[in-house]
């Protein structure tokens, strides 16, 4: 199973603290918590850097409220699993939670079992939609003029710009695509591609030479040739990722 990351929206540390170990408590695999953001504008950050896949958020944050945080994420290509958390008990929050499709209201202090039940269900509505990008064998990418449904193979190599990324595809087009290269990372096959460093992704299947002199490493396939330019610890890391193949 890959990582499903999450995120912690809460202003109190105390409280953020507490729901960290709350869920490690849970003893769910692969979750990895993406960071703990103390108010909206924090957690914007967070997310439009990493795109967490399940954000724990309370509704009563200073500023924006955690309803006018989740109204500011969503977006066409982004849509989390929202578990609501809060102190009060009012229906009429319940009631807006459920309408924004929150996995779950949860009262404070939360109950490990409550906190479980919802980020299980949490993770199975996140392998529903990865499932079902997956089951077609493409994935689902935003252009900037148009959204892009590729197979994972017809991605050679991707450089992150700022909240954007770079993508060279095996067929020579250059593609900017709209997500994160962290986002983006999600939905590529692991056996497929290798993180050299925080901003490259490589498509190690069509690896044909490194040269640690130049430091340069050539892509190529069909026809289709490319020369990155990587530094000597990112070289050596793929170097060694290759040997594991």
């Amino acid at each position: 199973m890959s990582i499903i990351s999450y995120l912690i929206v809460e202003d109190e540390i105390k409280s953020r603290q507490t729901l960290l170990k709350k869920i490690d408590m849970c003893h769910l695999d692969n979750l990895k918590c993406m960071g703990l953001a103390a108010d909206a504008e924090e957690a914007l950050w967070f997310v439009e850097k990493n795109y967490p896949d399940i954000i724990l958020v309370d509704i009563n944050l200073p500023g924006k409220n955690g309803f006018e945080f989740l109204d500011n994420i969503k977006r066409e290509n982004y849509d989390p699993e929202v578990i609501f958390t809060s102190a009060y008990t009012e229906s009429e929050y319940l009631l807006k939670a459920l309408k924004k499709g929150a996995v779950n209201y949860l009262i404070k202090p939360i109950d490990i079992d409550e906190l479980t039940s919802s980020f299980e269900k949490a993770i199975s509505r996140v392998l529903l939609k990865r499932n079902q990008v997956s089951s077609s064998g493409k994935i689902k990418l935003i252009g900037i003029k148009e959204v892009l449904y590729l197979k994972p193979e017809q991605v050679a190599y991707c450089r992150a710009d700022g909240h954007y990324t770079n993508m060279f595809l095996t067929n020579g087009k250059l593609e900017l695509i709209c997500q994160s290269i962290g986002s983006i990372e999600k939905d590529l096959p692991s056996k497929m591609f290798f993180r050299i460093d925080r901003s490259s992704l490589v498509n190690i299947n069509i690896v044909e030479s490194i040269d640690l002199k130049k430091q340069t490493c050539m892509l190529g396939e069909n026809g289709f040739n490319l020369s990155i330019e990587i530094s000597v610890i990112g070289l050596k890391r793929l170097m060694n990722r290759l040997e594991q193949k």
